[in-house]
């Protein structure tokens, strides 16, 4: 029981309690054990001296009792004993005579001190007396005794016991503190070891343990040996945990008692067959799976139960899910005793294997019907060049009925000659052995149907998964046909496909040889260009087939009238060049392009119609002009435009006068260019109104230019300059972006106005003109589209028709309004105003601010306004400088206008406020239009009902045309013809209102 009891409370002390318990017990030990032999030695010694002391004491007696003794003094024999007994250390002394006699004489004093007890205890006890005889002269007269009292030394004895207690004690202090300063140390280190440990033991396993840098090697040691072992244990556990979860996503696995009811089932198995596991726990995992597996069945269990283990795929099919396969392994789990206490299923999804398997089974069908229907003939060989492959069309070519057939063969088998057989053999050990393709090299092949074709074949190298080659891949093709056409381009690459003609390229070619034969001969020759005068207008009016013809039939009179060696090329449209070789003189180049002019002249019949037309001819000289191909034809193309200048029909030769003038040309676009880099142009707008609303409906954006030193120019003074150079498409890219940036801060100001910006003929007609306004669009989202309006000039839609016509439409279907500007001072077709697809149109300016004296512009005016309305269009009048202007466009029916009468250009920011104080002139809003000059019937929506203004056209009523024609004045030009149209639209009426136009503002 006490055994027990000191059990428990050993138990209950902590380790702090138990290594200072220890550690008192044997300081104190050994305190104890030193004090007591050090002070038991010093009893034994001070005993003897005791001893020793009163034996002296005693022989010094003897000799004074043995001197009275022989006298008989006794009275002297107790003096001496007195005087012995008077010693400190001596107890009594008694002297026995020999007849017995005794005297004793004591000196023992009472002794209460209870400290004795250490004295007493370490002397032993009281010494025994001490006796002597007494003899004199060999003569015995008795005996001495003494006995010694121990007080004094025993209080010496205690005395030096209390001295070396305290200094011991003090001692043991000292030795605990300088002990338990290094061990409370150590056992700090111990406690957070312990608390580390019980950390790691409850799963915080990056529980760790730090050593302080004064511990003792042991203690870093046993530190660094638990951090290892954690790192250690922590590593474990991470690598199991991932082992754990990856084997947990990836398989599944079921426990079953031996009946076969689920127990347990992991949740991969939930996400692979779509059940809960709370579904399948305790049923029968033949439930499960798909009937007539050989584990579901009873034989199988009790054989799986047994100890035979099952391994296979089975289905299963959850309810409303795809089916999915699962490869099992079924294991029964044994005990001690060896029987089966469990079952372990373990599985893996394998239907996406399967799938991937039927997807490879389809994919191989789909390679064989793939490789049945491709053109090109396939085959793979083996280092032996033994047929391992091929697809249908070359079995076929081969001879064999199906690839199968052909698998096994060689080229010595199949239906080749010998000669060719050793061909592809060596090919392919040539492809074998170097490791390097051989690609696409073409060679003639006799066909079986006799005919001699181009084959084209192909072989590759087969690698291995170790890259050793191990066979061929072969292909060839019949392209006979392509490379006819290979011909074919390569012709059309140095000649015109229209007329057959040599193109640019080849005529630049032909140049560079002309000019190195002239320069080694000293010859001279020449280059002529020609440019067909009106062909434009021909074009568009018979059509593009009869165009084409027209220019066929031209190209064959120029070679007709060439000698040979001559070239004549076509560098597009109706541009034609000349190369003249070996020409004496000047004269012989004019009768030369007198033939050209002459064979251009005559009548070409066109269908049923004979068609007329004249060239312009430009001529330079080598080498009097250049000596450069280049150069050559850019001064023959300039003396081209001097011919169209002096009224077409004719010829010039360049001169230095014209050289001047093309690089004076080439100066001003030159400084044009500087300026738009150099932030000189600037842009001012014009307000449009509604003179009877006085609502400021829009602005047209107009270009400047702040010439350092030369003031402002207008457009007039700078854009014709640049009108036939590409310069003028970044300018008018520059005008597009600046304008809608203008009209994105009037849209914020709240300021909703169109904004109206001028395009050229040639940045309309460029390749990037829609993607650069579709960019200029997002890059200012603020402008809705339908306020972008853009204003070509009637002359730029007539270059090219169809696609300005093209382009518009593609505008106006994102929302872009088109304006047909300065109407009236072109060609003014009514078949081109129905075929643009514009919004606008605008009466030129030098119409309207004369028609107040002039009739003839008047008349204009009035019939522009007519043919707007038959058309649909919104019309809008320039150049109104008066209020009189105004209120006769009113009288009209023209509402829209602009002019210096209205606003002068102003700069952009001036705009908000110059609305803020408009205010038109009050007789405008009491002008009424006047029904004398209303419109004839049928124009502007007011014919008869149900007859739109298209159908009076189509139905040839030019009643309300002929109305404007005669009221125009004698004198001014009036044409009308009633023409086929093109396009299938017979009795088309064309109608021109011209009159050369006044410089633009």
């Amino acid at each position: 029981m006490a055994a027990a009891l000191f059990g428990g409370v050993r138990a209950r002390l902590s380790l702090r309690t138990r290594v200072g318990l220890v550690l008192f017990v044997a300081v104190a030990a050994f305190v104890a054990v030193f004090l007591w032999a050090s002070l038991s030695s010093r009893g034994q010694d001070l005993r003897q001296e005791l001893r020793e002391s009163g034996r002296t004491s005693l022989s010094l007696i003897e000799r004074t009792v043995a001197e009275q003794a022989v006298i008989g003094d006794y009275s002297a024999i107790q003096q001496a004993l007195e005087a012995g007994a008077r010693r400190p250390d001596v107890d009594s002394v008694s002297f026995v005579d020999e007849r017995g006699g005794i005297l004793t004489v004591s000196n023992r004093d009472s002794h209460s001190d209870a400290s004795r007890w250490a004295g007493r205890l370490l002397l032993g006890g009281a010494p025994e007396p001490v006796e002597q005889e007494v003899r004199l002269g060999g003569h015995g007269y008795g005996v001495l005794r003494l006995e010694m009292d121990p007080y004094p030394t025993e209080l010496r004895l205690h005395r030096a016991f209390v001295t070396q207690a305290s200094v011991s004690a003090v001692a043991i202090v000292v030795v605990l503190v300088l002990t338990w300063i290094p061990l409370r140390a150590n056992l700090r280190f111990l406690l957070r070891l312990q608390e580390a440990a019980q950390r790691f033991e409850a799963g915080d396993h990056e529980a760790r343990v730090a050593a302080l840098p004064s511990s003792a090697p042991e203690l870093r040691r046993t530190a660094e040996a638990f951090n290892a072992m954690g790192d250690r244990i922590e590593a474990l556990v991470a690598a199991i945990s991932e082992e754990r979860r990856a084997v947990d996503a990836a398989a599944i696995i079921l426990e079953t008692d031996l009946e076969g009811r689920i127990t347990s089932a992991n949740r991969r198995f939930a996400e692979s067959t779509g059940r809960p596991n709370v579904e399948v726990f305790g049923r029968l995992l033949a439930d499960v799976l798909e009937e007539g597996s050989e584990v579901t069945t009873p034989g199988g269990w009790a054989e799986t139960v047994a100890g035979r283990s099952f391994r296979g795929e089975v289905r299963v099919e959850p309810a409303g899910g795809a089916t999915v396969w699962l490869d099992l392994a079924v294991t029964p789990i044994r005990g001690r005793d060896g029987r089966a206490e469990r079952v372990l299923v373990i599985g893996f999804d394998v239907t996406a294997e399967r799938l991937a398997s039927e997807e490879l089974r389809q994919s191989r069908q789909m390679l064989r019907l793939v490789l049945d229907n491709i053109p090109q003939l396939v085959f793979w060989k083996d280092r032996d060049s033994i047929y391992l492959g091929c697809n249908r069309n070359f079995s076929s070519a081969a001879g064999r009925g199906a690839p199968e057939e052909v698998i096994g063969l060689s080229d010595l088998d199949l239906p080749w000659s010998e000669t060719e057989a050793e061909s592809y053999r060596q090919d392919d050990r040539q492809v074998m052995e170097t490791g390097e393709p051989k690609l696409r090299f073409v060679e003639t092949q006799l066909m079986a149907d006799g005919r001699l074709a181009w084959v084209e074949t192909s072989k590759v190298p087969l690698h291995d998964a170790a890259g050793n080659v191990v066979g061929v891949l072969g292909t060839y093709e019949d392209v006979t046909d392509r490379r006819i056409a290979e011909k074919r381009i390569e012709y059309l690459a140095f000649h015109d496909g229209l007329t057959g003609l040599p193109n640019r390229s080849l005529l630049e070619d032909r140049l560079s040889q002309a000019i190195a034969t002239s320069r080694r001969h000293g010859k001279t020759f020449a280059v002529l260009f020609v440019d067909l005068d009106g062909f434009k207008g021909i074009n568009d009016r018979l059509g593009h087939e009869p165009g084409d013809e027209l220019l066929k039939e031209m190209a064959h009179r120029l070679l007709g009238v060439v000698r040979e060696g001559d070239t004549v090329a076509r560098l597009g449209g109706d541009e034609f060049v000349l190369l003249l070789l070996e020409l004496g003189s000047r004269e012989d180049v004019a009768t030369a392009v007198g033939r050209v002019l002459d064979a251009v002249r005559v009548p070409t019949p066109v269908g049923d119609v004979p068609v007329s037309i004249t060239a312009s001819v430009g001529v330079s000289l080598y080498p009097a002009d250049g000596t450069d191909g280049d150069a050559l034809l850019r001064y023959a193309d300039v003396a081209m435009y001097h011919a169209k200048e002096r009224g077409r029909d004719g010829y010039q030769f360049f001169d230095r006068e014209m050289a001047r003038a093309f690089r004076g040309r080439h100066r001003d676009v030159e400084r044009i260019r500087r300026a738009l880099a150099d932030g000189e142009l600037f842009l001012v707008y014009q307000p449009t109104v509604n003179m009877r609303t006085g609502a400021v409906v829009g602005a047209e954006a107009l270009i400047r230019w702040q010439e350092p030193g030369r003031g402002v120019k207008l457009p007039a003074e700078f854009l014709p300059e640049i009108e036939e150079s590409d310069l003028i498409v970044d300018v008018g890219t520059w005008v597009l972006e600046e304008a809608l940036a203008r009209a994105e801060s009037w849209q914020a100001a709240g300021l909703d106005l169109r904004i109206g910006v001028n395009v050229a003929a040639r940045q309309i007609q460029h390749p990037g003109f829609l993607a650069t306004l579709e960019a200029a669009l997002a890059r200012h989202p603020g402008v809705p589209r339908s306020r972008l309006d853009l204003e070509i000039l009637e002359t730029t839609a007539l270059d090219d028709v169809g696609l300005v016509q093209g382009v518009m439409t593609h505008c106006r279907e994102s929302g872009v309004r088109f304006c047909l500007d300065d109407f009236g001072t072109g060609y003014s077709s009514l078949s081109y105003l129905k075929r643009l697809p514009v919004d606008v149109v605008k009466i030129d300016q030098g119409f309207v601010r004369d028609m107040l004296e002039d009739r003839e512009d008047l008349a204009i005016v009035e019939g522009i306004l007519s043919m707007a309305a038959i058309f649909g269009r919104e019309v809008i009048a320039e150049g109104v400088s008066t209020v009189a202007h105004g209120a006769e466009l009113l009288r009209h029916g023209c509402e829209l206008a602009q002019g210096y009468g209205i606003a002068r250009p102003m700069p952009g920011d001036e705009i908000p406020g110059w609305i803020q104080d408009w205010i038109p002139d009050p007789s405008w809003a009491r002008t009424t239009t006047d029904a004398r000059r209303a419109r004839p019937a049928g124009f502007g929506g007011l014919g008869p009902p149900g007859r739109p203004p298209d159908r009076i056209i189509e139905n040839q009523d030019l009643t309300p045309i002929r109305g404007v024609l005669r009221s125009a004045p004698e004198g001014h030009e009036k044409r009308g013809a009633r023409d086929r149209a093109p396009l299938g639209m017979p009795g088309l009426f064309r109608v021109s209102l011209t009159r050369t136009s006044r410089s633009r503002r």
